[in-house]
């Protein structure tokens, strides 16, 4: 049986309604979820944990990873 923070986390990352989850309070306009001051420190705790990750979650993640196509620099905007 999953935990309250399990359940929360477990909606947050599955879409479910924001009732669903205490620490989320909105939405961003892009659909990221805004977190309470507790869900901040709740979802870095969660993530600092190591867990066994199947191999097709694996390549799930790395398939959704943007970070090498962001940008080096900010100064074409300035």
């Amino acid at each position: 049986m999953a935990t309250p923070f399990e359940f929360g986390r477990m909606a947050c990352l599955s879409g479910l309604s924001q009732s669903a989850n205490p620490h989320v309070t909105g939405h961003t306009k892009l659909g990221a979820p805004k977190l309470s001051e507790d869900g901040v420190e709740w979802a870095s705790g969660w993530a600092s944990v190591p867990r066994a990750v199947s191999k097709a979650d694996e390549a799930a993640a790395r398939r959704y990873d943007l970070s090498p196509y962001r940008r080096k620099s900010n100064r074409y905007y300035r």
